[in-house]
């Protein structure tokens, strides 16, 4: 499965390479010439009470921020070819990935107010709209990849996606594993091997309440930056230090601003990719289970391209001349320690100990 899996990965990234730029849809996803998302016409064209009439060819515009030669990437195309494959050409999703469309924020209010059809946004910045998913962020909480997905294909699923449509009215069609792995901590300037190495230095955060209190638990200054400036404010020093997954480090050439990386397996961050309401409504009950049943293929297919690419990108940090520290058994303990010290600020309050305790019986 891994070979095939690295076989669909590589001829995929080839076309990411050769494909669009900045702000223009996948040409394997792009409708047809002057239909988008939510537009009169589509309107026109649905039948009274919902659901699309059988000739119509519904749109659906998809935004996220993962550059081409991401695996996020590649797995969103898959997805809407799943999508365009399944309902026989009625739904075709055209994607704008790279951040064309706006930043993570951007992306899951523009769904939440119905002026995109899908969108993805990281749990830590889901924050600012529902707490439901903030539950990712607890440090020391998942020990795998594949300890994510069993939580995801659990009934734990059901419960979070009712949460968020009361709350928001939204589907979330997708949950990802951000980078396939841990965050690792990249810095400049400074050896980090436990957290009290951590003193003093500035730490780039989302504004997720959790990894900032787990940034103050490590001794860190927490700055938030938007992803987007994130390149500027470490040339800058404006923050000498991230928290982030390899692929998102090499992606974004973050490895040319930074002298160590320090994998210390405490966070597995989800993504979410969420539908809007009109979304569904356009896309009438059948379109719109089937448009769910390919999200939930599409994150099994993300998974199998993570864990063949990640050799890679650790080469890619190393060949930069990064130094990849590797710790003890005694060191890892101390991060350890730290992030168990955040669940008595959370548990109980933010996220409930009956979910926590169910995720651990997953593992």
């Amino acid at each position: 499965m891994r070979k095939k899996a690295m076989g669909i990965f590589l001829a995929a990234l080839m076309v990411g390479l050769t494909g669009c730029g900045n702000g223009n849809a996948s040409a394997t996803t792009q409708a047809a010439a002057g239909t988008t998302g939510g537009s009169d016409t589509q309107a026109e064209t649905t039948q009274a009470g919902g659901g699309a009439s059988s000739d119509e060819v519904i749109t659906l515009r998809f935004g996220d921020t993962a550059n081409d030669e991401n695996c996020d990437a590649i797995g969103n195309k898959y997805f809407a070819d799943l999508v365009a494959e399944r309902t026989n050409g009625r739904v075709k999703v055209e994607y704008y990935n790279n951040g064309s469309l706006g930043s993570d924020k951007m992306l899951a209010q523009s769904v939440i107010e119905g002026t995109l059809d899908m969108g993805k946004c990281s749990c830590g910045n889901f924050s600012d709209f529902s707490h439901a998913t903030d539950f990712t962020d607890m440090p020391g909480l998942f020990d795998s990849l594949s300890h994510v997905r069993k939580v995801w294909q659990s009934d734990i699923r059901d419960d979070i996606v009712k949460q968020i449509k009361d709350e928001l009215g939204v589907t979330v069609v997708m949950f990802d594993v951000d980078g396939g792995e841990p965050r690792l901590i990249g810095v400049s300037g400074k050896e980090v091997r436990v957290p009290s190495d951590m003193s003093g230095v500035k730490i780039r955060t989302t504004g997720s309440q959790i990894e900032i209190a787990l940034f103050k638990e490590w001794g860190a200054n927490a700055i938030t930056v938007e992803f987007s400036e994130m390149y500027s404010a470490l040339q800058q020093n404006l923050v000498s230090a991230f928290y982030l997954q390899s692929a998102y480090i090499v992606n974004n050439r973050f490895e040319e601003t930074i002298d160590y990386a320090v994998p210390v397996n405490q966070s597995w961050v989800t993504s979410v990719k969420i539908l809007s309401k009109d979304a569904e409504e356009r896309l009438g009950e059948e379109l719109y289970n089937i448009v769910l049943e390919c999200g939930k293929e599409a994150e099994e297919y993300k998974d199998g391209l993570w864990e063949d690419a990640m050799v890679g990108y650790y080469k890619q940090i190393e060949d930069a001349g990064v130094k990849v520290l590797e710790l003890t058994a005694e060191e890892k303990a101390q991060w350890d320690q730290a992030s168990a010290n955040i669940w008595d600020q959370f548990v109980g309050t933010t996220v409930s100990q009956e979910l926590l305790d169910k995720i651990q019986a997953l593992k």
